[in-house]
């Protein structure tokens, strides 16, 4: 492999003055606009049936679906909520609709909310006879009569609230029942039998009991004796989210079940007609075992809020709703990595990091954007595995995408996958020029060519875990790890020193100049192949935690674009005037930055651990990423694989132009071994096996060989180690 070019050090002074002379610019960018898409789980915590409106809140958002149109409308904190997370929803007697979330309470105006309470994580609501508020709030309750706030300090975690007829208000605590009258207050702790258990949810039904939901099943009062329900005569599971009464006074009992860890295939929904239990989880139809809240339409069918959906019974068998397909979203907020394909179509690698639940369940997979609608691609499609840490595609239209744990390489085509076993967890794929797949992660990087699996050696074995990988123009690999820099000579990696000491490399991007950009947790590091400059935020960066370096379309000569994602700072663009810093407070959908991809419209599309951000006129000039991709004129010889080698080779080589090409083996001691090939070739990518043996079909024996190109004036050499 051929070495980078030293550049003049006039050359080096005029590149570094430009890159330098960089200010921080206003968090203004004229025209500039951002599109948010948000990640919907399906997970829902609560709903409200109506008559024209079901109100589902969920862990991503509030949906309305209008059941006359059978469509659809999502909220976001972008239309006012103060949190994503919607724990609660309650219509008052004057008909104002609340939601209750996790950064506080708001109330919707006819188009967007309002809010009323900010900062707490308001987990129940209810309303008294007065028509004044009430809310639980962590180790408080509030109360609201429509202009000022009381609060009431309770001291242990309150977990519901109830207001019975005579205007009580019953709160369910970590550690037992209070009762408020107005003045006096009422408790029922755990001298009390009944109610020494933490209290989910409270409830009175239609006879005058009250039913108190607990983690240890569902205690039935009628004022002076109590029965207790549990897996041992009737509920699903222990673990009581909700209670209702239908129509009919039968009583319907939701727990929080799983369909995966400690309660798999556990909890649903138990129905109590006065006599006997009646029992519905996902093998009875419905789409999760985990239910947080119950509730009926007018024709006292049950409406459900699961973690998988909307569930509802037709008078036949449940069905679900409003989930992320009939939302057109993708289902995990975590996304890995991003790749536009020649179509134009945007690939979203999407899932948490070896299989750590996103929510309640493990979310993720492969996700597809057209431009209009998002298609999800998993387990049930073929992929190995929905962990999905990276994505890109090769020479001939396919995709590559690699799972954290899970199946580790597949190819897709667009129709099925195809997939590879790679031992060890893949953090990054990389497609070369010669369409060999480098594939990175914990204990090193290998090498597929589509047949064989080749795994080079690296500095510590045992330790060392690489984070991403590239390619310059001169086909030259590069690596990164939390040690420093990598290049690879074909046969083995050499460390390149002048990084930051212990500063956690974990992205690196090759820019229009064939110079390198390296994101570490101490700045941002340019390299031009001798001299290291190191950025920071004293330099304009939001933040010197870099996580995210994409360089495709930044050239110091033409003074055009560098993107930088940080840790917990947002992202950074690098133009001609200065650094332009994108965050939550100019519309990022999140800090967090993860992943970059550029569109053919030069918008910038912002993979973050929260959603998606879309990015227009943030480049001011377009940026055609493919007229700047090398003609290659120059040839190239690569390293052979594998080496070391036992029988067979295969060597890779690169003619740059038409040339009379002469591909020779050669011993130590300068004697020719075998001729390869000899004659005239046209530019292009070639492959050539070598046996291991001589021009007489004799094996050679084991030893260090001699691998000589030339074509035209030029010439490479790369060393061969045969072992027999």
């Amino acid at each position: 492999m051929r070495r980078l070019m030293k550049l003049k050090s006039t050359k080096i002074a005029a590149l570094l003055a430009i890159v330098s002379s960089f200010t921080i610019l206003q968090n203004t960018a004229s025209g500039a606009h951002i599109v948010n898409y948000y990640a919907f789980r399906s997970d829902y915590n609560c709903l409200l049936v109506e008559d024209k409106n079901i109100w589902a809140g969920s862990t991503d958002g509030l949906v309305r679906w209008d059941k006359t149109s059978n469509s659809c409308q999502r909220y976001t904190t972008e239309d006012g909520l103060p949190s994503l997370w919607i724990n609660c929803l309650m219509r008052d007697y004057t008909g104002r609709l609340w939601a209750g979330t996790r950064g506080g309470l708001a109330w919707f105006d006819g188009s967007c909310w309002r809010v009323s309470l900010k900062g707490p994580d308001v987990g129940d609501l209810t309303v008294d006879a007065d028509n004044n508020l009430w809310a639980a709030t962590g180790n408080r309750v509030y109360e609201f009569n429509g202009k000022e706030w009381n609060c009431y300090h309770l001291g242990i975690s309150v977990k519901c609230l109830y207001l019975d007829d005579q205007n009580v208000l019953w709160i369910g605590t970590s550690e037992g029942v209070r009762q408020f009258d107005g003045q006096n207050w009422t408790w029922y702790n755990k001298s009390d039998s009944l109610f020494n258990k933490g209290i989910n949810v409270i409830f009175e039904d239609s006879s005058e009991n009250y039913w108190f939901g607990t983690d240890a099943g569902v205690v039935r009062w009628d004022g002076t004796d109590g029965q207790v329900f549990d897996t041992t005569n009737g509920l699903t599971l222990n673990q009581v989210t909700d209670i209702k009464e239908d129509q009919k006074g039968h009583i319907w009992v939701a727990t929080s079940g799983s369909d995966c860890g400690a309660f798999i295939g556990k909890g649903g929904l138990s129905e109590w007609d006065g006599h006997h239990w009646a029992m519905y989880n996902t093998t009875s139809g419905l789409s999760s075992n985990y239910i947080r809240e119950i509730a009926f339409d007018q024709k006292g069918n049950p409406y459900l809020a699961t973690g998988k959906g909307i569930n509802y019974w037709d008078g036949q068998q449940w069905q679900c709703l409003l989930t992320h397909k009939s939302l057109n979203t993708f289902d995990c907020p975590i996304i890995n990595d991003l790749f536009v394909d020649t179509q134009g179509n945007l690939w979203l690698a999407t899932g948490p990091a070896f299989l750590v639940t996103c929510g309640r369940y493990p979310w993720g997979g492969l996700v597809k954007y057209d431009g209009t609608h998002f298609t999800l691609y998993n387990t049930e499609d073929g992929l190995p595995g929905i962990d999905v840490s990276s994505v890109t595609g090769d020479n001939q239209g396919n995709l590559w995408i690699g799972t954290y744990l899970v199946g580790g390489l597949s190819r897709f085509d667009g129709k099925e996958f195809v997939n590879f076993t790679w031992d060890g967890v893949l953090l990054k794929i990389f497609v070369d020029h010669f369409d060999r797949k480098w594939v990175c992660g914990m204990f090193g990087v290998s090498v597929f060519d589509d047949t064989t699996w080749t795994n080079y050696p690296t500095v510590d074995q045992e330790h060392w875990i690489v984070l991403d990988i590239t390619e310059d123009k001169a086909g030259h690999v590069w690596a990164v790890d939390d040690i420093g820099l990598f290049s690879f000579d074909g046969v083995q990696w050499t460390q390149v020193q002048g990084l930051p000491p212990d500063c956690r490399a974990s992205d690196i991007s090759v820019d229009r100049d064939d110079h390198l950009w390296i994101g570490t947790y101490k700045g941002l590091v340019f390299y031009d192949g001798s001299h290291f400059v190191t950025y920071t935020e004293a330099d304009g960066l939001p933040s010197s935690e870099i996580t995210a370096v994409d360089a495709s379309a930044f050239s110091a000569k033409k003074h055009q674009y560098l993107l930088v994602g940080t840790l917990h700072d947002g992202m950074g663009i690098l133009t001609e005037d200065g650094w332009l810093t994108i965050s939550e407070n100019e519309g990022l959908i999140s800090n967090r930055v993860k992943c970059f991809a550029i569109g053919p419209d030069s918008d910038i599309w912002v993979g973050t651990s929260e959603g998606l951000s879309r990015l227009y006129g943030f480049l001011t000039t377009s940026v055609n990423l493919e007229e700047e991709t090398p003609t290659l004129e120059t040839h190239v010889l690569e390293s052979n694989y594998p080496n070391p080698f036992n029988a067979t080779t295969t060597i890779l080589y690169r003619i740059g132009k038409t040339d009379d090409v002469e591909l020779t083996v050669f011993d130590v001691l300068g004697r020719k071994v075998r001729l390869l090939y000899h004659g005239v070739q046209t530019p292009g990518n070639y492959r050539v096996i070598w046996n291991g043996k001589n021009e007489s079909g004799e094996e050679v024996g084991s030893g260090i060989y001699l691998l000589h190109l030339r074509a035209g004036e030029f010439t490479a050499v790369r060393k061969m180690c045969l072992l027999r």
